[in-house]
């Protein structure tokens, strides 16, 4: 008997091996689990895009019409030597340009909040209380999958809109920060610069961690709202201490430059001690004086930060609000972990 032999190329299976099946044209480059939580939130994630391009679109005009009307305002009342159609010129361009730009504002400065509201509710806890993560972790994805998944898809989402709206932003208001009453860099810290991106990881990590320990939707967006407003509010409280300030005495409380952000003022004694403002605030003429005379104050002091500081600030405050936010994701993924070993 004799015995044929068979050439066996590189690319046939093993003897009792399955075929390997062919891969699907049509499947999404993006990964299953990754791509399971964008199909499940596609129309939140269109609303988004089309908001998120017509808020580029509003900032990239802003920033044209802005820096033309103040190009031209500026030549006009040069020439005509400040006349009184310059006055109601600005106040149209406070109208005009000005609250667009404040609304604006304030709405990237809620974005961080919202996407910790959404982390919280939509995205884990109502999964969580209604059981539907179950199938996803039948199918092949385990627990910490599915959670790494459900943090870093809106992280990254958030990281990279906030951005690029916090980017235009800044880049619309430079021109004019001197120019619009309630604008100046101090007003509208949480909303330029870098402090929006590290605010929106603190949402996304704050919110995550919220859905994953209550499992309750309308419970966990509430402690989400109440616990990131609180960290916002010790973070506020903390920025004038990120940064050495300076300090400016006179006889009285002492005046600073339009740019200056002046956060805490009080007495000089004759010591050259500070006190508090509060020490002589109440009272009649009399009785002020009086208290001023009993605590042997001579003039007044203020602590500022000049406009120089804003970049420090910035990073300081960015950093440490990021550390933070880092904190919580670290603490919501131990969690994760020690639950589905």
């Amino acid at each position: 008997m004799t015995a044929t032999a068979t050439a066996k190329t590189g690319n046939e299976p093993p003897t009792g091996a399955a075929p390997r099946a062919a891969p699907d044209p049509h499947r999404s480059p993006v990964g299953g689990v990754t791509w399971l939580v964008l199909r499940q939130h596609r129309l939140t994630l269109w609303i988004a895009a089309v908001a998120f391009l017509a808020l580029v679109i509003e900032l990239v005009w802003l920033r044209t019409a802005l820096t033309d009307y103040v190009r031209t305002t500026a030549q006009h009342c040069a020439d005509t030597g400040g006349q009184t159609d310059c006055v109601s010129g600005a106040l149209e361009f406070q109208t005009t340009y000005g609250d667009l730009l404040y609304t604006t504002g304030q709405f990237i400065g809620f974005l961080p909040l919202l996407f910790g509201l959404f982390v919280a509710g939509p995205m884990i806890a109502r999964e969580l209380e209604s059981g539907t993560y179950q199938l996803a972790w039948t199918q092949s994805v385990s627990p910490m999958r599915w959670f790494a998944a459900k943090l870093a898809v809106p992280a990254v989402l958030a990281v990279t809109g906030v951005t690029a709206l916090s980017a235009l932003h800044t880049w619309a208001w430079w021109p004019v920060q001197d120019l619009l009453p309630g604008r100046h860099w101090y007003q509208g810290f949480d909303e330029l610069g870098v402090v929006p991106v590290a605010y929106a990881l603190l949402g996304v990590a704050v919110g995550a961690t919220a859905g994953l320990l209550i499992k309750r939707t309308l419970v966990s967006i509430g402690v989400t709202l109440v616990g990131f407003t609180a960290l916002n509010w010790a973070f506020s409280a903390l920025l004038p201490h990120l940064a050495e300030s300076r300090t400016k005495v006179g006889k009285d409380f002492p005046g600073l430059g339009s740019t200056d952000w002046g956060w805490r003022r009080g007495y000089v004694t004759a010591g050259g001690g500070h006190l508090p403002e509060e020490t002589c605030a109440g009272g009649s003429g009399a009785v002020r004086e009086r208290c001023l005379a009993d605590h042997h104050i001579v003039g007044g002091f203020r602590d500022y930060h000049p406009a120089s500081q804003f970049w420090t600030l910035q990073w300081t405050q960015a950093a440490l609000v990021a550390a933070v936010a880092v904190a919580f994701a670290w603490f919501a993924v131990w969690w994760m972990r020690r639950g589905h070993r």
